[in-house]
């Protein structure tokens, strides 16, 4: 059975759970990808819809919904696989990234800006700013971590040679503990919203 978060949380409140989780989020990260690749492929017109909607909100969290009870006619390698609304938009953006040779292209030739520190707010963490100041800094190690393989050396070795930017791009509110699925899928969300054609930014 797939369990999706049913209420509306800030993603800065995410990051305590993902990393007191950490154990299982190993083994659910890589089944979670081959979930949301199966999805893409069998539920395309959702998935579209999902990633046309708002981050956060109330569209995003019905589709998202439906996706996770229905599995999309997808089998998981595990009888429950439990994430968060943003871990499978993250999922999904990261899939039809690298499922779209013009998408790949689109980022891994994006020119790398100087990393600018994601503006804090007093009331939650920024971490939408966050994820995208890394993308913006880092567009190709952006691409190379999400052809990585969750959970893998090569995973971790990435996020590690990022940890300038990372450092640059948080604001002095926000702590980042090293937790690579959080970054990959926050990463993903972001990068999916730099290359939409100006077609699909208008109605996302």
């Amino acid at each position: 059975m797939i369990q999706s978060s049913a209420a509306v949380v800030a993603m800065g409140s995410l990051i305590s759970s993902a990393m007191a989780a950490s154990a299982d989020i190993i083994p659910s990260s890589l089944a979670l990808s081959h979930f949301a690749e199966c999805v893409v492929k069998n539920a395309p017109d959702k998935v579209d819809r999902a990633m046309q909607s708002e981050v956060g909100g109330r569209e995003e969290r019905q589709i998202l919904a439906s996706l996770a009870s229905s599995k999309g006619g997808c089998v998981t390698e595990t009888n429950s696989l439990q994430f968060r609304f943003y871990q499978l938009r993250g999922a999904l953006a990261e899939r039809l990234i690298l499922d779209d040779p013009s998408k790949s292209k689109a980022l891994d030739s994006r020119i790398s800006h100087p990393a600018v520190k994601a503006q804090a707010t007093s009331t939650s963490p920024n971490w939408s700013g966050f994820f995208h100041c890394v993308v913006e800094a880092e567009p190709q190690k952006s691409l190379a971590l999400f052809k990585s393989e969750n959970a893998s050396d090569d995973e971790w070795n990435i996020v590690l040679s990022m940890q300038p930017t990372l450092a640059a791009c948080m604001p002095s509110n926000m702590t980042y503990r090293g937790n690579g699925d959080f970054l990959r899928r926050g990463m993903a969300v972001a990068a999916y919203a730099l290359i939409k054609p100006p077609s699909e930014k208008a109605t996302g």
